[in-house]
């Protein structure tokens, strides 16, 4: 007998589900939120939730849209435990009444429950002329391998 809690077999609600979300090579991490100021209810600029981080010894002042809020299921007039990567080039932006209005999914990612990050390394590789000659020799040898290999099989498909 399957025991039910709110509607739901309990191992439905113990499930944990899991996303995997790349972070972007042009986006800074800020950590967790230092302070949580509420809403900007009042100001002249859009409903949004504001939050003081610290990147690099700066107070940094996010003024997360209500859309985000949302869609991350942050609750309003709650103190949260979530890290935030966000696109370095909001740092440029000019604060609107004192914090950089967020309202683009593509400019933030809250690592919230369930959110796993990673991040790939970029690897440079320098290579001199000479290594490069070579690379090129090799490429020309196996596409005329593979070509070769192809006119084989056509001739065998005919035979047969």
């Amino acid at each position: 007998m399957t025991n039910y809690k709110n509607d739901l077999p309990l191992y439905a609600e113990e499930q944990t589900i899991q996303q995997k979300i790349k972070i972007p090579s042009n986006f800074i991490e800020l950590g967790q939120p230092k302070k949580y100021w509420g809403s900007t209810e009042g100001l002249d600029k859009p409903l949004c939730q504001r939050y003081n981080f610290k990147h690099n010894d700066k107070t940094v002042v996010l003024d997360i849209s209500q859309k985000l809020i949302e869609k991350f299921g942050l609750k309003e007039k709650e103190i949260h435990s979530f890290g935030a990567y966000i696109n370095k080039d909001l740092l440029k932006k000019t604060p609107e009444e004192g914090g950089i209005t967020v309202d683009n999914e593509k400019d933030i990612i809250c690592q919230t429950e369930g959110i796993i990050l990673f991040q790939e390394k970029e690897i440079q590789v320098d290579f001199t002329s000479g290594e490069i000659t070579d690379l090129k020799q090799k490429l020309k040898k196996s596409e005329e391998l593979s070509q070769e290999t192809q006119k084989f099989l056509e001739r065998l498909a005919k035979d047969n």
